[in-house]
């Protein structure tokens, strides 16, 4: 439960994605894979 690959470490990996991805969604003003925005790398 808590070792190396243990559910606390993918939750807590799932949870830090998620939050990752929802501010630079919110930085950007879209969602990933909106195609109705421009591409800009």
């Amino acid at each position: 439960m808590t070792g190396e690959n243990g559910l606390f470490k993918q939750l807590k990996k799932a949870l830090i994605e998620r939050a990752l991805g929802a501010e630079l969604s919110s930085h950007l003003g879209y969602e990933k894979g909106d195609p109705g925005w421009p591409r800009h790398r």
